[in-house]
This record gives C-alpha cells, sequence and structure tokens, in this order.
C-alpha cells in the first residue's frame, strides 16, 4: 500500500499560510494561496492517477512552495 503521508504533508504546508498583518496585505496572500492550491490539485491528481512516486510528487510540491513564499507581512509579525 502506498503511503501517501509525505503528499499530504506538502499539501498541509501549502494550504498553511500565515495570516496577513493588514487588509492591504490580503491581496498578496490571497494570490500567493492560489498559486499554492493549484499545485497542491496538480500534484494530487497526479498521485491518484499513478500514486507509485508520491514522494516525487511531494518533493515537486515543496519545489513549488518555495517559489511561492510568503512575501506580505503576516499578523504575528505585526506585533499583533
Amino acid at each position: 500500500m502506498t503511503d501517501f503521508r509525505p503528499l499530504v504533508e506538502a499539501v498541509l504546508e501549502a494550504l498553511s499560510l500565515p495570516a496577513p498583518a493588514t487588509f492591504g496585505d490580503r491581496a498578496e496572500h490571497d494570490r500567493i494561496l492560489s498559486d499554492r492550491v493549484m499545485y497542491a490539485r496538480i500534484v494530487l491528481k497526479s498521485a491518484l492517477a499513478d500514486p507509485s512516486d508520491v514522494e516525487w510528487e511531494a518533493d515537486y510540491l515543496r519545489q513549488r512552495l518555495a517559489e511561492h513564499p510568503p512575501t506580505y507581512r503576516a499578523f504575528d509579525e505585526a506585533g499583533q
């Protein structure tokens, strides 16, 4: 049986962005989250079609996440 844990962890990482500090940061947060959701959907569909390479899919997703890091000021960073 295929262990999907690495992929599930990568998807959770993709969807776990810090909250934006201000309303103005919300648009950038939403753009980055949208990109990350797109990549997560791609790897999930691919893994379901061929579960033999789940670890490769998880690595691919993490590479895409590195290209789309949070670039806005996070709520915690705002000292609130």
